[in-house]
């Protein structure tokens, strides 16, 4: 499908990418901390031309990953 086609938002495009960090954490076989798999995911991104995205999805998971656990408290 040719991306002028694509109907989405750009908040829709970072939350698709969130949520697999965040699965990413999640089906993860080894634990590790979630700060390590977020950037390992985050890292095998391919951001084309928008690059400076890749530090902040990193920081946006960290941020989403803390509010989700104070809810596990």
């Amino acid at each position: 499908m040719p991306g002028v086609w694509h109907t989405s938002s750009f908040a829709d495009h970072i939350l698709y990418l969130l949520f697999s960090v965040l699965e990413q954490h999640r089906t993860t076989k080894k634990k590790k901390p979630f700060d390590a798999v977020a950037r390992e995911a985050v890292d095998r991104i391919d951001f084309e031309d928008q690059e400076y995205l890749r530090e902040h999805l990193y920081e946006i998971s960290l941020k989403v990953k803390a509010e989700l656990d104070k809810d596990d408290e």
